[in-house]
């Protein structure tokens, strides 16, 4: 799929203005947006819908983090730049540099998107394989398979013996909002980590039965299941 990428700037565009009439005409208004280029900022610029923009940081090789990292920076930079100038835009859209997925993102590229969480909605694809835990409970299965493919060396990924969510969730605490993607093999003591993990932080709040804050002293979770 990843080969065949290869439409024109005109047919996109029209892609987008297409795809945005009909999501209006659905009666949608507002729209999580996954963006790893400027393509839909034209589009978004018009304020029709209310947009927040998630831009996607990936890069499992460590030594791809740091341009990884200025790529993504570049488009938030970008993003937050339309939105000033654009008085639409100001109250219509809102942007989070955010990770693609636990097993695409390395330890040092994690490590240079967290500053960019805080007091923001962060999301995140999570356990839509069976083979995402275990290559993180094992360091084998399909994962490590498309690596060996891919070719990409995969000698820094020590197996942690815990589910991905387990494995990744705490590298999302400085989040205002976490959205969890997919979750189609998410199971109950998963659900129970994510659970325990924000009751802890109410119980550091210093209130029994705190109210919401902002940032949260723990960020809120939400499992988004497709």
């Amino acid at each position: 799929m990843v080969t065949e990428r290869g439409a024109g700037d005109d047919e996109i565009a029209s892609a987008i203005a297409a795809a945005e009439t009909a999501m209006k005409e659905a009666g949608i208004v507002a729209v999580g947006d996954i963006c790893n280029n400027f393509s839909t900022l034209k589009q978004k610029e018009k304020g029709n819908l209310q947009y927040y923009n998630f831009i996607e940081a990936s890069g499992w090789l460590p030594s791809v983090s740091e341009a990884r990292f200025e790529r993504a920076k570049a488009l938030l930079d970008v993003f937050q730049l339309s939105a000033k100038e654009n008085r639409e835009l100001q109250t219509r859209s809102n942007c989070s540099i955010v990770p693609h997925a636990p097993y695409s993102v390395s330890t040092e590229l994690w490590r240079r998107i967290q500053p960019f969480f805080a007091g923001k909605v962060v999301s995140i694809h999570n356990q839509e394989t069976v083979f995402e835990d275990e290559f993180f409970q094992l360091g084998t299965g399909d994962f490590q398979r498309m690596y060996e493919l891919m070719k990409i060396d995969n000698s820094h990924h020590l197996p942690t013996k815990k589910s991905s969510l387990q494995s990744y969730f705490n590298q999302l605490s400085g989040a205002e909002k976490i959205i969890l993607v997919h979750n189609t093999f998410t199971k109950q003591e998963d659900i129970a980590f994510v659970n325990r993990h924000s009751a802890m932080g109410n119980r550091q709040s210093g209130k029994e039965n705190p109210e919401p804050q902002t940032p949260n002293p723990q960020p809120q979770t939400f499992f988004c299941l497709c």
